[in-house]
């Protein structure tokens, strides 16, 4: 590989890999650490000894104080070139070396170095945010089976029939109701901020939650026998054209800032919001209505909250139509040029943004903020192609939604504080500092360094190892 490249190159691509470990200013945040076969090479040439000589050294203490480990697996994330593995394997006898990078440059010169040195080495090619939020999610999922005012003994799991009652009629609904909940609304929000082009346009700001909110009231006014699928199918129409009247009224207004679109979208969700308190009033539903306005997951049973199942197909048909949204989203004359029907295409995504949100606010009520947010922080570090960002958006959608929860019942644990409140206030914190950002950087990606910033090793004796 060295030989294959010229001295002079190599040079300037280790200078240039130096100076963005070292760079902190904006202007390059967002370039790739790796971009070429020669900026591997040079990685591998320049940094990978002495970053393999830091691990050996760690990692030699650190047996010191645990003389009786026994270590047989390695797991890498975001292994580079295979530095630590090759470390770990010089110290310990590994029998399984998994190897995850997403750099194709680092990867395939990973698997060089490691052919006929190294054996049983799997390499992965994974995004590290995708597999950190999936690692996080599945863990946390796992903990909030166990929380709650009835405790269950994970030992004596299998033989307690009263355990096994609480999980399955409870325990397990609820986590899935919470996983399908975050994941809906934030591929809803997603959908929204793409085709309107705004990225403060969500089901909180874009009138679909008090829409939907209007619906299950005029469910309890004409219907109020109806059951929980009759009052879906007045949220899902009355979401759906709330969204439809908020993007039809939004074309045809004039805006020099972007932050109007959501004003309007607010204004608009507290008209309607206002009708329905008025009407809840007058018919003596608020009691009842008062149920859907505020989110929460304590009342999700076994046969109560089936109906949040319908954002998973909703979501599926999202991924399958993600380039004609991202197209839509371009603009109208864009969407023509390239044969795509901007009105049904448009319509249609909302349409489904508006019947995940609806069939979400049916069984857990109203959860504001996550729509908006999630798209954002996601966006922010990926990018708005909605096929790249769609599975990142309902992982770290879900694992948001799964935090609050947790926190919501631990902080009064036995009782416990509505999501809706919790979200709340993470998410209007989290607004003010996107709302900051975007003002500030527009569309501008934040890169995440997947290598701590290497420093001069200055410590003596680690020099001398190294």
């Amino acid at each position: 590989e060295i030989d294959e490249i010229e001295l002079k190159k190599l040079k300037q691509s280790a200078q240039n890999i130096s100076e963005k470990y070292r760079d902190k200013s904006s202007n390059k945040m967002s370039t790739r650490l790796i971009a070429s076969r020669e900026d591997a090479v040079a990685y591998a040439v320049s940094r990978m000894p002495a970053t393999y000589g830091a691990v050996c050294f760690a990692l030699k203490h650190s047996l010191e104080m645990m003389p009786n480990a026994e270590i047989t697996s390695l797991l890498d994330v975001g292994a580079g070139t295979g530095t630590a593995t090759w470390a770990v394997n010089e110290l310990l006898k590994i029998e399984s070396n998994i190897c995850v990078e997403n750099e194709e440059y680092m990867l395939n010169l990973g698997q060089k170095l490691m052919k006929n040195e190294i054996d049983n080495v799997q390499w992965i090619k994974k995004n590290i945010i995708t597999l950190t939020l999936a690692i996080l999610l599945l863990v946390l999922s796992v903990v909030s089976l166990f929380i709650g005012a009835i405790d269950i003994n994970i030992k004596n799991f299998f033989m307690d029939s009263q355990a096994m009652e609480v999980f399955v009629i409870s325990r397990l609904p609820r986590l899935l109701a919470i996983l399908c909940t975050g994941i809906g609304i934030s591929v809803a929000g997603l959908i929204m901020q793409q085709l309107c082009m705004n990225k403060f346009v969500s089901p909180t700001t874009g009138a679909t939650i008090s829409s939907a909110q209007f619906g299950i009231l005029l469910a309890l006014i004409l219907a109020p026998d109806a059951t929980i699928w009759g009052r879906a199918i007045f949220a899902f129409v009355s979401a759906i054209f709330g969204t439809w009247i908020f993007v039809w009224f939004i074309q045809r207004i004039q805006y020099k800032d972007i932050v109007m679109v959501p004003l309007v979208g607010i204004m608009f969700g507290n008209v309607i919001g206002g009708v329905t308190n008025f009407l809840a009033y007058k018919y003596e539903v608020t009691q009842a209505l008062s149920t859907w306005l505020v989110g929460h997951f304590s009342m999700v049973l076994k046969g109560r909250y089936e109906i949040v199942y319908l954002t998973v197909p909703l979501v599926i048909l999202a991924f399958i139509f993600a380039n004609h949204f991202n197209i839509v989203g371009m603009g109208k004359d864009f969407s023509k040029n390239l044969g795509v029907p901007y009105n049904f295409v448009l319509f249609a995504g909302l349409t489904i943004a508006a019947m995940i949100t609806a069939s979400i606010i049916v069984v857990v009520g109203s959860i504001s903020y996550i729509g908006l947010i999630v798209p954002n922080v996601v966006a922010m570090f990926k990018g708005d192609k909605i096929r790249g960002t769609l599975v990142d958006t309902a992982l770290f959608g879900a694992l948001f939604v799964l935090v609050c929860d947790i926190i919501g019942r631990v902080v009064i644990m036995p009782y416990e504080l509505p999501i809706e409140l919790i979200v709340g206030i993470l998410g209007s914190l989290i607004f003010v500092a996107l709302l900051i950002y975007r003002l500030k950087h527009g569309r501008k990606i934040v890169s995440i360094k997947l290598f701590n910033e290497q420093k001069e090793v200055n410590n003596e004796q680690e020099k001398k190892y190294i």
